[in-house]
């Protein structure tokens, strides 16, 4: 996993933006900082991910008449 880190500002709905280093996204908190004074920004670090990747089919047994077409 490449790490990146996204920024956060208390009170508002969740960042979708990757920063791929650490200067840029302290850049974009002070940019929102100065945009929503009073409001605490937090730049976050992804440090842990998962995934689920095991897919289960089940067979269906079915007659031909059973075809809607």
């Amino acid at each position: 996993m490449d790490t990146f880190w996204m920024v956060y500002v208390d009170g508002e709905t969740g960042s979708t933006h990757k920063h791929f280093t650490p200067i840029e996204a302290k850049q974009e908190a002070e940019r929102l900082a100065r945009i929503k004074k009073g409001s605490k920004v937090h730049v976050l670090q992804a440090v842990k991910s998962c995934i689920i990747s095991d897919v289960a089919w089940e067979e269906r047994k079915y007659k031909e008449s059973d075809l809607p077409f």
